[in-house]
């Protein structure tokens, strides 16, 4: 026996109280033929039993078993959708196929042989498969509560757990694209393009300049303020003679005879 207080395990056994849905609890684990028989379910109160219920358990073998593929409890959220898929054996093919809430009896959706569409439920039958789809859509918190597929006389139970859409956590990442951002983008690539371009016209401006000076002669580079540059062969050449005379009395002076005090002419010849 298992307890609510303790002990809440025993065995296969365990019990988990819902005060909140004023629903208890009782799952037993790995079943084996050897468990189908009667159980009891009670309320105690003040340490005596108030009320109980008793219900009998039948664990088919082979083509009269019905199982619920993905788990007894299946969590869902606000304004999704979730599916329970319930498996059944041979034996029970061509049965007649439900989907209740166990406290609401009168609100068992029935499925013939295919399938069948009623408020926010719907059933899905393939035969070939052996397999009843029950799909509730627009989940809300009050969806929270037992279920259980029926084929033929065969139960199976499901807890349904809907959570509140806040509690799910979703990561979203949204880029706007504004008139603002178009045109300072445009900006920036002219900006750069006429950076580009500038560094361009710097390179091969020099590189020409280089080159230029490169093939120029080094005579022709020299300041033109040195002295003559000697004639070029082939160049008419005119050669003058310079003699110097006194100027008071007129005589021829040695080329060297310069005094102290005379009035001395400099002048510059310059070839062309």
């Amino acid at each position: 026996m298992v307890r609510t207080d303790s002990p809440q395990r025993k065995g296969t056994a365990s019990i988990t109280d819902h005060p909140d849905q004023q629903v208890y609890t009782v799952t037993l684990e790995n079943l084996q033929f050897g468990d189908s028989g009667w159980y009891w379910c009670a309320v105690e109160i003040g340490g005596s039993i108030d009320d109980g219920t008793s219900l009998h358990l039948t664990v088919p073998a082979g083509t009269q078993s019905l199982s619920v593929l993905n788990g007894s409890r299946v969590t869902g959220v606000e304004g999704d959708m979730v599916s329970i898929l319930c498996r059944y054996g041979d034996g029970l093919r061509g049965k007649e196929k439900k989907w209740c809430r166990i406290r609401e009896q009168s609100s068992c959706v029935t499925a013939g042989g295919g399938g069948v569409y009623q408020g926010r439920v719907r059933l899905d039958v393939d035969e070939g498969q052996g397999l009843l789809t029950v799909t509730l859509r627009g989940l809300v918190r009050a969806d929270t509560d037992w279920y259980w597929c029926e084929v033929g006389v065969r139960q199976v139970p499901v807890h349904i757990l809907i959570s509140n859409a806040s509690t799910r956590t979703t990561t979203t990442t949204t880029t706007t694209t504004t008139p603002m951002n178009i045109n300072l983008t445009i900006i920036t690539l002219l900006v750069t393009s006429g950076l580009l371009l500038l560094m361009v016209t710097v390179t091969i401006v020099s590189w020409k300049l280089w080159q230029r000076n490169k093939k120029t002669p080094l005579a022709e580079r020299r300041d033109t303020s040195q002295s003559a540059t000697p004639a070029e062969t082939g160049d008419d050449v005119t050669y003058s003679s310079v003699v110097l005379q006194h100027r008071e009395t007129g005589e021829q002076a040695p080329p060297s005879c310069v005094h102290h005090g005379d009035d001395v002419t400099y002048s510059s010849l310059a070839l062309q």
